[in-house]
């Protein structure tokens, strides 16, 4: 049986690129590459005119010059200029983003923490009572049973306190920022 892809699915590569604003550096590439390369030359060999993105090997001459163009100077360096600002704004947004996943993700594993503490603690709850419910030896040794149970309630406590303070750390840094 073959696999059934859907005809424009984004693999893993896809989204990190798109995650880490890489779309955003291929389309102002595109863009440079496009304003340095608007040029185009007529050219004419054997009788035959054709038009071309590059220089003519023989007779021919540019039709577009932009890099000589003396009407407006700046105007090349004002679209430079809000193309640069747009993606200086774009990566920002992109940051933002990344930081606002990553304290809901930080949020996520504490809580996480919170729930799997409290079912451990649960469990031993329950064998606790059932330890003074249904223990048939000396008291003793359903004491020294109940003991035991009491430590491993205590290393669950730390265990998880542990690991909420340093997420709860990671939560502090992450809100604070560079």
């Amino acid at each position: 049986m073959t696999e059934c892809r859907r005809p424009f699915a984004i693999d893993e590569r896809a989204k990190r690129f798109f995650r880490t604003g890489g779309f955003v550096v291929l389309a102002a590439s595109v863009c440079v590459a496009q304003s340095a390369a608007a040029d185009t030359y007529k050219c004419v060999e054997k009788a035959r005119t054709t038009y071309q993105d590059y220089p003519c090997a023989g007779a021919g001459s540019v039709l577009h010059p932009v890099k000589n163009d003396t009407r407006n100077p700046t105007a090349g360096d004002d679209a430079e200029t809000r193309l640069r600002a747009r993606v200086a704004e774009l990566e920002q947004t992109r940051k933002n983003q990344e930081l606002a996943a990553s304290v809901d993700g930080v949020e996520r594993e504490i809580l996480s923490y919170e729930m799997a503490e409290r079912r451990e603690l649960d469990a031993l709850r329950a064998r606790r009572d059932s330890v003074n419910l249904h223990y048939a030896g000396a008291p003793w040794e359903r004491n020294s049973v109940l003991r035991g149970i009491e430590k491993e309630m205590q290393s669950v406590t730390e265990k998880y306190a542990a690991s909420k303070l340093a997420a709860r750390n990671r939560l502090t840094q992450l809100r604070k920022g560079p």
